[in-house]
């Protein structure tokens, strides 16, 4: 569903929030600009127990898309990748066609002449009619031992003018003998890249997700020890709304830059209890009510989403980033190197800055947030019976852009009631990261990173 206006304007002035108080937190250490796109299922930092963690490499090969032009995850990377993989070319351009098409017109002036010298060099008892110059060649290495261009000719004296003959040939196709192998070399490392994604394995540098199947592997990935001690260790901010004029239709947020929006009180924040029991605080307010909300993230930490590169000999790894840029660059140019051939992508749309081919280089994550809810005048009796000490909570805002509870089990740590004052401070607390517990819980908080783009 398409945002509404106001509802658009506060998600973006969010996310530019979040991502000031990110390039505040880190600095310089960050490798490009910093992007915010939430992932409510999380980054699980239990990256290899026995074997490699699924739903971590999984989170690692997510495409950075955008919805409601809010950056958010897609589908697999890898897949799209693979697809675009499957759609290049290496071609050649006008200039270089010609220069092919010329030597070639010069070559031919001479395989006549090749073939008589062929017929009468005595290679073979009975020469074939038609052959190959590359079959002329290999005979030659056959029955001297050696190469037309090192032939003893002492030895082998009859074949003196055939061997010069085959040296001009060659002389003549350098070029397109070079292009030939430019695009044997190219279509060998496509194919190769297409293996690899379809049929990951031990030998070519899958990563095993259990003892018979492997996944695309990754390079320098962190530890869960190093995950965890960062994550227990690292910076932290928090970021402030404050709400007032609370009504399910309609109610005024503001964030802490100063932003103010209508918005429905329920797009902007709900919640449910144990997992089942939804709760609409908007119907437990009155006219005079306000909500603020600070949102704690502890543990900042980064670290890289590397595929595993594609060796020179194309045996392992299935990424090639080099391919890509040439490809951004130069499909749809008069020029020679890898294209995009076909009419399933447009290089406009799948390249570049906003382009579809984009994923996270690298991640930017957190412990789960911790969120404190500070309640005035609202209903106090009906707001007691929501909250109590332990309680399992999920909090869901900005229509789901963040999303706690998903993974983590979220509980009310702190609960504060002031009759007097008609107020209620609420906090509800993630399970500590590194805390017993299991491995599926283990999530930490992913706030973004800096995306990987191929420039037209």
């Amino acid at each position: 569903m398409a945002l509404t206006p106001a509802q658009l304007m506060s998600t973006q002035e969010w996310n530019k929030t979040i991502k000031n108080s990110v390039q505040n937190a880190l600095g310089a250490k960050l490798d490009g600009s910093f992007v915010a796109v939430n992932y409510p299922a999380g980054f699980n930092v239990f990256v290899k127990q026995q074997y490699y963690n699924k739903s971590s490499l999984t989170t690692l090969d997510l495409l950075l898309s955008e919805a409601n032009k809010v950056p958010t995850f897609g589908g697999p990377y890898s897949t799209l990748y693979k697809s675009v993989i499957s759609n290049l070319a290496y071609g050649f351009s006008s200039a270089d066609k010609q220069l092919m098409k010329d030597e070639e017109n010069e070559q031919a002036t001479l395989v006549g002449k090749i073939y008589d010298l062929y017929q009468n060099s005595g290679l073979d008892e009975k020469p074939e009619a038609y052959p190959s110059i590359s079959l002329i060649m290999k005979r030659i290495k056959e029955v001297t031992g050696r190469s037309y261009l090192d032939v003893d000719f002492k030895e082998y004296p009859q074949l003196s003018t055939l061997c010069r003959n085959l040296s001009e040939y060659a002389r003549l196709g350098v070029q397109t003998a070079k292009m030939q192998g430019q695009w044997d070399k190219a279509d060998d490392r496509c194919r190769a890249i297409e293996t690899n994604i379809m049929k990951p394995s031990k030998e070519n540098g899958g990563l095993n997700i259990n003892a018979d199947e492997c996944n695309i592997g990754w390079d320098k990935l962190p530890t869960s020890e190093q995950l965890i001690k960062e994550l227990t260790s690292g910076s932290k901010f928090s970021i402030s709304t404050h709400t007032s004029n609370i009504h399910e239709e309609s109610s005024s947020l503001s964030i802490e830059t100063g932003v103010t929006a209508k918005v429905p009180f329920n797009w902007f924040f709900s919640m449910s209890v144990d997992h089942e029991h939804e709760y609409s605080l908007s119907k437990m307010s009155t006219d005079e009510s306000s909500l603020d909300i600070t949102i704690s993230y502890e543990g900042l930490t980064m670290f890289s989403a590397v595929p595993t590169p594609l060796t020179l000999d194309n045996k392992k790894g299935w990424f090639d980033e080099a391919i890509l840029n040439e490809a951004a660059k130069k499909s749809g140019m008069d020029t020679t190197g890898y294209q995009l051939h076909g009419s399933q992508f447009n290089p406009n749309e799948l390249f570049g800055e906003n382009g579809s081919l984009r994923r996270l280089k690298t991640y930017v994550i957190s412990q789960a947030p911790t969120i404190t809810m500070r309640f005035f005048s609202f209903k106090s009796n009906e707001l007691k019976e929501v909250f109590s000490q332990k309680t399992k909570v999920n909090v869901s805002m900005f229509g789901g852009l963040i999303n706690v509870g998903h993974n983590n089990d979220y509980t009310s740590s702190k609960y504060n009631y002031n009759e007097q004052e008609q107020t209620l401070e609420v906090v509800i607390s993630p399970t500590p990261i590194g805390a017993a517990g299991a491995p599926d819980k283990q999530t930490a908080f992913v706030l973004g990173g800096v995306s990987q783009t191929y420039k037209r």
